[in-house]
């Protein structure tokens, strides 16, 4: 592959097709905000916006950034090992990755200090949840539970910071705030989930040569093929 542009490195490094996967449940919570709540905040709701998208960047980059060292170390080579693939620098990597987080990390204060608490307490978890998915001695995405974190993290979490920027300021928020933001989640949770079990099945066999134990590796392909059917 021969001169690449920053912008493509860019895309393919933090797949950035796939942000619809944040994008999703962050309007449907403010869609429910909307309807249900009779509020939006406008201002405040953008600003949440590139703080979730820049954070679902820089994980995925994250991803690619500790799948390459892994593929280094098992001597494989993949169609899936992007860095590789698309002549990444590490250093430019590691650049485009910190950014992204300082970037939400300093959106994520901010609006903190604005509104309270429970924005912090939500997105501390996800910041915690995002790096343990693919960093660390143990990263999630080497287990069986790769869906589920993802699924609950992207789809209730998002939609749950969705919902409370919007109604922070009002006075309909009550203490059913999460219950009701985990059904207006559900079909988040679900779709994100199965996106993440289809990407596993395909990549099963490539998984397997850098010590990743999937669901789709202990149920095997066909029963995770059904499952996506249900």
């Amino acid at each position: 592959m021969e001169s690449l542009t920053r912008r493509e490195q860019f895309n393919a490094l933090v797949q950035a097709q796939s942000t619809v996967i944040s994008a999703l449940p962050y309007l449907m919570g403010c869609a429910f905000a909307y309807f249900y709540y009779d509020h939006f905040n406008l201002g405040d709701a953008l600003l949440l916006f590139i703080a979730v998208i820049s954070f679902h960047l820089a994980v995925n980059g994250h991803n690619q950034y500790t799948d390459y060292w892994r593929f280094n170390q098992s001597g494989s080579n993949s169609a899936n090992n992007i860095i590789a693939k698309f002549k990444i620098h590490l250093s430019w990597a590691r650049l485009i990755i910190s950014r992204l987080v300082l970037l939400s990390a300093a959106i994520g204060v901010y609006l903190t200090i604005k509104t309270g608490w429970i924005l912090l307490l939500i997105g501390v978890l996800s910041f915690v949840v995002g790096y343990a998915y693919s960093g660390g001695p143990y990263p999630i995405l080497k287990t069986p539970f790769g869906e589920l974190a993802s699924g609950i993290t992207m789809g209730y979490n998002i939609t749950l910071l969705a919902i409370y920027i919007n109604i922070y300021n009002q006075p309909q928020l009550d203490s059913f705030f999460w219950l009701k933001g985990f059904v207006i989640a559900l079909p988040a949770i679900l779709v994100i989930s199965n996106v993440m079990l289809g990407n596993n099945i395909c990549d099963r066999d490539e998984d397997i040569h850098i010590g990743k134990r999937t669901l789709v590796y202990y149920i095997g392909r066909h029963n995770a093929i059904g499952r996506l059917q249900i």
